[in-house]
C-alpha cells in the first residue's frame, strides 16, 4: 500500500486522476496506528492457524463424503489459508507483526515456509523494493517483466510462472545464497544459503513422505497451495503493476480496499 495515503470518499479509482482528492496521514495518527504488540500479533497468529486448521478439517471431511468432488474447493479455501501467509511474513520483514524482534523472526521463517517465500531472503529483496519502489534498474519487483496485456495478464494469475521459478530460486539460494542479486548484502548471505537450505529440507521431506505412501503433504498443503496461488496473485498484482515509474509513493503504488 502506499505508505500514509488513505483513499477520499468518492470511488475506487486509484489512477492518477483520482488523486485530487486524497491525502496524506497525520504523523501522530502513523504513530499510533504503527503499534507493535506481542499479544495481538500472537492473537491474529493464532486466529490465522485456527482457520487453517478448520479448513483442513473441510478437505478431510470432504475426502470422506458421500460426494468427495467437494474436495476441491475444500482444498482452494484451504490453500488460500496457506498462500496469505504471505502477508504475516512481509509484516515480520518489517518487524511490525510483534514487538519482540525473535518473534518476528520465527513467525516470518514460518509463514515464509507456508506461503513458498524465504523469510530471510525476502528481506533484503523488500528492503530494496522500498527503497527503489518502481525504479526499472533497481526495484527487485521489476526483476520480472509487468505484464502488459491480457494473456499476461492471465498468465501472471495462473501462477504457472510463480512455480516454475519457485524450485530454481530455492536452489539458487541454497547454494550461493543469493550472490548474484545486488540487493543481497556479502555478509548476508549465509544466512539467506541457511535459510533457504532448511526450506528446500523441509519441502523435500514432504515429497518423499508423498514419495513413500503418506499423502497428507500433496492433499493438505501442495496441492492446496497450487489451486490457491491465483487468488494471491491477484491480490499482489494491484499494487504497483501499471502505475508510474517514479518517485511519487501517490502515483508508483496503489491503496486497495
Amino acid at each position: 500500500m502506499a505508505t500514509g495515503a488513505i483513499p477520499d470518499s468518492g470511488g475506487l479509482d486509484m489512477g492518477t486522476a483520482g488523486l485530487a482528492g486524497r491525502k496524506t496521514l497525520d504523523m501522530a495518527i502513523l504513530k499510533q496506528l504503527s503499534h507493535r504488540s506481542n499479544a495481538l500479533g500472537a492473537l491474529r497468529a493464532a486466529a490465522h492457524l485456527g482457520v487453517m486448521a478448520a479448513t483442513a478439517g473441510l478437505v478431510y471431511a470432504a475426502m470422506h463424503s458421500a460426494q468427495p468432488w467437494l474436495v476441491w474447493p475444500a482444498m482452494v479455501l484451504h490453500g488460500f489459508t496457506l498462500v496469505t501467509m504471505f502477508a504475516p511474513m512481509h509484516e515480520c520483514v518489517h518487524r511490525t507483526a510483534f514487538a519482540n524482534k525473535w518473534a518476528n523472526e520465527v513467525w516470518g521463517w514460518l509463514a515464509g515456509l507456508l506461503s513458498f517465500y524465504n523469510f530471510t531472503y525476502y528481506r533484503h529483496y523488500h528492503t530494496w523494493h522500498h527503497r527503489y519502489t518502481q525504479d526499472p534498474e533497481k526495484d527487485p519487483e521489476l526483476m520480472d517483466p509487468k505484464p502488459t496485456s491480457f494473456m499476461g495478464y492471465a498468465w501472471e494469475i495462473s501462477g504457472i510462472g510463480f512455480w516454475l521459478r519457485r524450485p530454481l530460486t530455492f536452489l539458487k539460494l541454497a547454494l550461493t545464497g543469493g550472490r548474484s542479486y545486488p540487493f543481497v548484502p556479502e555478509h548476508g548471505r549465509l544466512k539467506v544459503a541457511i535459510s533457504a537450505s532448511l526450506q528446500l529440507a523441509v519441502y523435500v521431506l514432504a515429497g518423499v513422505s508423498i514419495a513413500l505412501g503418506y499423502p497428507y503433504a500433496l492433499w493438505y498443503f501442495f496441492l492446496p497451495a497450487i489451486l490457491a496461488q491465483p487468488l494471491l496473485r491477484a491480490l499482489l498484482i494491484v499494487e504497483h503493476t501499471g502505475c508510474s515509474y517514479d518517485e511519487d509513493g501517490l502515483t508508483n503504488t496503489r491503496t486497495t480496499l
